[in-house]
């Protein structure tokens, strides 16, 4: 997956991807992983079936230390 931020990437420290069961901002699937400051990522979780529900949060954390996360709905 890949994504565009409105924020130049000289403001921006990490993203971090999770994976989650609703759409709250607490990834209970899959924890927050790190993609290195890269705007794309790819995953694999073994416990996620074709057709399963799931949501993705992306949290990205500026060089100031703000962290926003932003929810987004999927299917396998």
């Amino acid at each position: 997956m890949s994504w565009n931020t409105t924020v130049g990437p000289s403001g921006v420290h990490d993203y971090e991807i999770g994976l989650a069961t609703d759409n709250t901002s607490f990834p209970d699937i899959l924890p927050f992983q790190s993609t290195k400051q890269h705007a794309f990522s790819r995953l694999f979780h073994p416990e996620i079936w074709d057709g399963d529900e799931f949501y993705i949060l992306i949290q990205v954390t500026s060089k100031s230390s703000v962290s926003n996360i932003k929810v987004d709905m999927s299917f396998c």
